[in-house]
């Protein structure tokens, strides 16, 4: 039996009220319920997918924290024109040990009020990198047609992520160039029906999800170390 036992509604009226009531005071006096409604019930949800994650690759890192595998809630406003001081969406990140926050190749869940979401996908995304991603589709487009015909088997997963305004694949099929016009890159699955996320069941369901995606984990993640060794290779 695992740990995770469903997010209660509470957790979405806690996210709603936080963007109704963006403030300090009130936020240190509903503490309780954050860690009670959102923390504990993420810390819960990764610990029970870790096992299947783990199973894709032993070097994700996995452990249930914030700042490790858990978004913060306090925002850092420091450099940005929106002053919120807490977030009113809340995920978590699986991604190979050694990267920075939200950069790489991984795995990743998200609330907000309203819905929810998940999938795989290439984080921390840059023109430098994405242009390499490109390349390798080019260099290895067989491959590549095979892995967009396996993923679109699936069923319920979309293609996300920011988009060229010019498409820069016309020379590919559709089905692969859909995949090659992205700044940044997942594959996605997401719902407003947020009963599927009050059942414990639901870690199943998302720890299956994630060992269906993991051909294209490995795409991006090999894609993350090839462009690193690359760049590290030429700045020596």
């Amino acid at each position: 039996m695992g740990q995770f036992a469903g997010f209660c509604p509470e957790a979405f009226t806690f996210l709603m009220e936080v963007r109704l009531n963006n403030s300090k005071v009130w936020f240190e006096a509903h503490r309780s319920d954050y860690q009670r409604y959102l923390l504990e019930p993420f810390k819960a949800l990764v610990a029970d997918v870790a096992p299947a994650v783990l199973a894709i690759n032993p070097d994700i890192q996995v452990i249930p924290a914030v700042s490790r595998t858990i978004s913060r809630i306090r925002r850092d406003t420091r450099f940005t024109k929106d002053k919120s001081l807490y977030r009113d969406t809340m995920w978590f990140f699986l991604r190979e040990r050694g990267h920075a926050w939200l950069d790489g190749a991984g795995f990743y869940f998200e609330i907000s009020p309203v819905s929810f979401a998940y999938g795989a996908g290439i984080f921390g995304a840059f023109p430098r990198l994405m242009a390499f991603y490109r390349r390798k589709i080019d260099d290895e487009l067989p491959r590549v047609k095979k892995l967009v015909r396996q993923m679109d088997k699936l069923g319920g997963f979309v293609i996300s992520g920011p988009s060229y305004q010019r498409t820069k694949g016309a020379h590919l099929p559709a089905e692969v160039a859909a995949w090659y016009d992205k700044k940044a890159m997942y594959l996605e699955k997401g719902s407003a029906d947020l009963a599927q996320i009050m059942k414990p069941s639901f870690a199943q369901v998302l720890a299956a999800d994630f060992t269906a995606l993991a051909p294209a984990y490995a795409f991006f993640d090999e894609t993350v170390r090839e462009f690193r060794a690359g760049e590290s290779a030429r700045n020596r």
